[in-house]
C-alpha cells in the first residue's frame, strides 16, 4: 500500500465517524474542490483500496455514496497505529541505552 493510499484509508476512517449526511457533504466537497489531477489521483486511490479489499464503495453522482471499511481496512489502520507507537518506544529505548 502506498503512503497516499494509507492516508486516504485513515481519512476514510475519520470521516466514517461523522453523521451520514455529513460524510456525503465531506466527500462531495473534497471532489468539487479537487483539480483535475487531484481528482484523478483520488479516484485511483479509491479504486486501489477497493481492489485490495480495504473498502467497499458505491458511487453516486460521481462521488462515494456508500463507503464502508472492510475488516481488512479496519485492521490495517489499527495495526499501523500500534506499529508506529511501538517503533517510537523502541527508538527511545535504544537512545536511552546509547546515552548511558
Amino acid at each position: 500500500m502506498t503512503k497516499q493510499e494509507w492516508k486516504l484509508l485513515k481519512e476514510i476512517r475519520e470521516v466514517k465517524q461523522l453523521d451520514p449526511s455529513d460524510q456525503s457533504k465531506y466527500w462531495n466537497n473534497k471532489f468539487e474542490k479537487a483539480t483535475s489531477e487531484e481528482d484523478s489521483n483520488l479516484r485511483e486511490r479509491f479504486k486501489s483500496l477497493e481492489k485490495n479489499n480495504y473498502i467497499n464503495v458505491f458511487w453516486a453522482d460521481n462521488i462515494p455514496y456508500t463507503l464502508t471499511l472492510t475488516d481488512k481496512g479496519q485492521s490495517y489502520n489499527y495495526f499501523r497505529e500500534h506499529l508506529k507507537s511501538s517503533v517510537t518506544a523502541i527508538i527511545k529505548w535504544i537512545f536511552s541505552i546509547l546515552s548511558n
